[in-house]
């Protein structure tokens, strides 16, 4: 993890947040956090009305917490296509609801 990063890694947990996990996507620190139950199922009831990236875009919205250098906005905007689908993937896996 870069200094960067660890930084924030410390400031967000000394905000409150609990369960942050970090991984790489394009050379890029990220930092997110698991879904919440109510969030877990707003994902769901938008499963019916909504296409996959949609919903993944959502995901990554709510639960990313830090991304080196951009903004939420900017990243997504940016980064290539199959990223959002993969961190949303990541934060469902470890939010722990499919299990």
């Amino acid at each position: 993890m870069k200094e960067k990063t660890v930084k924030e890694f410390v400031q967000l947990r000394g905000r409150g947040h609990k369960s942050i996990f970090q991984l790489e996507i394009e050379g890029r620190d990220i930092l997110v956090r698991p879904l919440t139950y109510s969030e877990y199922s707003l994902v769901l009831d938008l499963e019916n009305s909504l296409d996959g990236p949609v919903i993944n875009d959502t995901i990554v919205r709510m639960a990313s917490l830090y991304i080196e250098g951009q903004t939420i906005d900017t990243w997504l905007e940016e980064c290539s296509p199959s990223s959002p689908d993969s961190l949303a993937e990541v934060i469902i896996k470890n939010s722990g609801f499919q299990d």
